[in-house]
């Protein structure tokens, strides 16, 4: 998988995404690494960052 990057709504920041996976409806959520700790976060919190494209 290529290198995707998207923005964090809660802090207005670039996050890298390491792993993608869907929860029992089908709804994706992202692994990534914020303050310490690997999180899985909803898609929802993210928005493109335009700086890949």
């Amino acid at each position: 998988m290529s290198d995707l990057t998207l923005i964090y709504d809660e802090t207005n920041s670039p996050k890298r995404i390491y792993h993608i996976r869907t929860d029992s409806h089908g709804y994706p959520a992202f692994l990534i690494y914020h303050n310490g700790q690997w999180l899985y976060v909803s898609a929802k919190h993210f928005k493109p960052s335009y700086t890949n494209i």
